[in-house]
């Protein structure tokens, strides 16, 4: 079941660095073209900082769906898929892959999703909502100083075969 057919119909994208406490990292998303996007910049891990995040509005109800496929590449790094379900809510439920230079395809399991808050494990949240899902993003955090290229080629939901 598709989520988004592709990376462009997501939007308007807004980024969120470690700037909002100080610290001076960098980010932008771009769409090279019309099915991809990118969202780069660089890590710096001076004053406290060292993060950088991506975020779209998305309204998807994928109750009965097993979890996200992802098609992504980029230099080898760790990203997190973030997923919220209450708007302007402060719990963000996120998932680690693994970027490689050659396109690579990531299934992340909704079971898998942990809720964070300001980089802080939440156990005390509520689970995840599939059927609410009212954002998208990605965040890179790995204590790693340096550029970053994280090119999205498609993201959907799937079911288990």
């Amino acid at each position: 079941m598709p989520l988004l057919s592709d990376a462009s119909t997501l939007g308007p994208w807004t980024c969120v660095n470690d700037d909002v406490m100080g610290g001076q990292s960098t980010s932008r998303v771009i769409r090279p073209d019309d099915r991809a996007l990118q969202f780069a910049g660089t890590v710096s891990l001076a004053n406290s900082g060292g993060f950088a995040s991506a975020k779209a509005p998305c309204s998807a109800d994928l109750s009965g769906q097993t979890g996200i496929m992802l098609r992504a590449q980029g230099p080898p790094r760790r990203y997190r898929l973030t997923l919220r379900t209450e708007p302007g809510g402060c719990i963000s439920y996120r998932v680690p892959f693994w970027t490689t230079p050659q396109p690579a395809t990531h299934y992340l399991p909704f079971v898998q999703l942990r809720p964070m808050r300001r980089g802080q494990p939440r156990p005390d949240a509520p689970p995840f909502e599939a059927a609410s899902i009212c954002e998208i993003g990605f965040l890179i955090g790995d204590k790693q100083a340096g550029d970053f290229a994280l090119h999205v080629h498609c993201i959907q939901a799937y079911a288990a075969l």
